[in-house]
């Protein structure tokens, strides 16, 4: 009796063991078919001049829209500011870096008191809670994001770039995005 008992748990250990694999794989499945994300043309004045733009292969939008969404919570949180969360962040090229820093010490420069007075990643002062893809290239490698909830009007251009083999953030608001490709305030 304590020997089939005993092969009764270690048949339950099988079967967990088992059971913990598949969910693992039905949700790494489910991962891989939301990456699949349908190539839609931009809004009107982001499409001109696109193929001007060196072609982006293997790029990941999910990479810019939780990008932008952690510094949302980040800034919602006064837990540091955009210089210190760029320089900590992994998906940040450091050209991005390098063009936001020039932009701030120079607004700095020119008005001591308020600086840019504006955020340059979200390209204003106020910014929704969270965001989702609203458009992306992948020839160009521009992604336009839309506020959600009460913010669905509320756009914003991040340009992607590969990077070593992974996709990173190079551009973002106003700091390293062409006025013509820029969201339309």
């Amino acid at each position: 009796m304590a020997s089939d008992a005993y092969l009764d748990l270690k048949n339950m250990k099988h079967i967990l063991v088992f059971t913990i694999a598949i969910l693992l794989f039905s949700c790494q499945e489910k991962t891989e078919k939301t990456s699949e994300i349908p190539i839609n043309t931009l809004d009107p004045g982001m499409s001109e001049n696109l193929s001007e733009e060196s072609s982006s292969i293997d790029l990941d939008p999910k990479v810019g829209v939780d990008f932008i969404n952690s510094y949302i919570k980040s800034s919602i949180a006064g837990e540091i500011g955009i210089l210190e969360f760029t320089e900590s962040n992994p998906n940040a090229s450091e050209n991005l870096k390098r063009k936001l820093e020039k932009m701030l010490n120079t607004a700095w420069e020119d008005d001591p008191e308020i600086g840019l007075g504006f955020d340059p990643f979200f390209d204003a002062q106020d910014f929704p809670m969270r965001v989702e893809m609203a458009n992306y290239d992948a020839k160009s490698g521009y992604l336009q994001l839309k506020g959600i909830e009460d913010w669905d009007e509320y756009r914003l251009t991040l340009k992607l770039i590969n990077q070593n083999g992974k996709t990173m953030v190079d551009g973002c608001g106003v700091v390293n995005i062409p006025q013509e490709k820029q969201a339309a305030r």
